[in-house]
């Protein structure tokens, strides 16, 4: 799952008329943060256990119990890591093809479609990128 936009939450909350709606937004955008936070973290710790377990696993050291362990922990931390980047790039795949579709909406002005191109790239780019990123992990 991508992140949430904070910035269409925090116009939201800005946006709210009344005690109710502004606590609903919010709540909202709080919840919203926490969830970015956790994810990033989340997958900041992967990443993590995957480049420190590779690095154990170079030590000549180990026992085989320990090299075991460490080979189980970087196996499963890089399948996970993977996992994301896939989760990722069938997002991003999704969000092209409804940004295509938008591009050849009949009577869409000339700026939308620009601006619809230049989103198309920038989600194509960030899939390559994340592409390469998988294909220099396996």
């Amino acid at each position: 799952m991508a992140l949430f936009n904070l910035g269409e939450a925090f116009r939201e909350l800005t946006s709210s008329v009344g005690a109710k709606d502004t606590a609903l937004a919010g709540a909202k955008l709080v919840g919203k943060t926490l969830f970015n936070t956790g994810k990033l973290t989340f997958e900041a710790a992967i990443k993590q256990n995957e480049k420190t377990s590779g690095k154990i696993l170079q030590r000549d050291d180990l026992t085989d119990e320990q090299r075991e362990k460490y080979e189980k922990i970087h196996e499963k931390s890089k399948a996970m890591r993977i996992e994301g980047i896939d989760s990722r790039i069938e997002e991003l795949n999704t969000e092209i093809k409804m940004y295509e579709k938008k591009l050849f909406k009949t009577g869409v002005t000339p700026e939308v479609q620009e601006e619809t191109r230049e989103k198309i790239a920038s989600l194509t780019s960030e899939k390559n990128s994340l592409e390469s990123d998988k294909r220099w992990s396996t």
